[in-house]
């Protein structure tokens, strides 16, 4: 209904404009022939049997509705130049182009339309930037440990313990690099659609109680007192991506928490 009624708007403006550059050249016309005739220019005598004012009318016509189109078409044709050169600058990355163009109500339509579009490819492109450096040091830290221990590992003379202490911090490094695999991975299909289509009935309450247990560790660290009450609860939904959301919560809770903090 409303792109029918956008429809019929845009045909009535178009229309009404024609008529309105046909009327005036018309009475443009008019006065033109009137006044010649008012200063004996033309006569009744002299255009009995000829084509004279015929002529003289289509000419006049011709002129004067090329030069009114002309006036008439340069307010149009500056909205469209202001349209091209806003999506000009949107395909150079500059998401900052704007339209403010008020009439007619459809090329205001599209002003709002195309401002919606910019502000939310900016905002796109400011996830994507935010997303790859943080990526990239996430995915940096953990290649450096690595790197780190085992060069420590290459001395021969390294006691047994120590050895091991190194080998199970690169395990886990390994383990984490292999998580932000998955994460990344995850996010395609989050784009895709296809991993929230797979949903199970499973208890929240026990699946934020093991969240907490992962990290009991992190939250000794920081002697931070856990002040919760968990009740068993049974929902349907994607047991796997609400674990993530567990995780990253306490873990945030935890970062910035400062030390003998709560978390309630």
């Amino acid at each position: 209904m409303n792109r029918l009624k956008s429809r019929i708007g845009l045909t009535l403006t178009f229309s009404f404009s024609i008529f309105i550059i046909n009327l005036i050249t018309t009475f443009i016309v008019g006065v033109l022939i009137y006044f010649l005739f008012s200063i004996g220019v033309i006569k009744n005598k002299n255009i009995q049997h000829t084509m004279v004012l015929p002529i003289l009318t289509l000419i006049a016509c011709i002129i004067i509705g090329i030069v009114v189109s002309t006036c008439s078409s340069r307010v149009v044709l500056k909205n469209i130049r202001e349209f091209i050169e806003a999506t000009d600058k949107l395909s150079r990355g500059d998401f900052s182009a704007r339209l403010n163009i008020k009439h007619p109500p459809e090329f205001n339509v599209l002003s709002k339309n195309f401002n919606k579009m910019a502000e939310e490819l900016g905002g796109i492109e400011v996830l994507r930037t935010d997303f790859i450096n943080n990526f990239s040091h996430e995915f940096k830290t953990p290649i450096i440990s690595i790197k780190g221990f085992a060069e420590i590992l290459k001395d021969d003379n390294l006691p047994k313990e120590e050895r091991d202490e190194y080998l199970d911090i690169i395990i886990d490094e390994s383990k984490r690099l292999t998580a932000l695999a998955t994460n990344v991975l995850n996010l395609s299909k989050i784009e895709t659609q296809s991993i929230l289509k797979d949903k199970q009935r499973f208890n929240i309450g026990e699946q934020i109680r093991q969240s907490i247990l992962i990290l009991d560790s992190k939250f000794q660290s920081k002697n931070i007192l856990l002040d919760i009450n968990i009740d068993d609860y049974y929902i349907n939904g994607n047991k796997e991506m609400l674990n993530q959301v567990w995780l990253n919560l306490f873990d945030n809770a935890i970062k910035f928490n400062e030390r003998s903090g709560i978390v309630s």
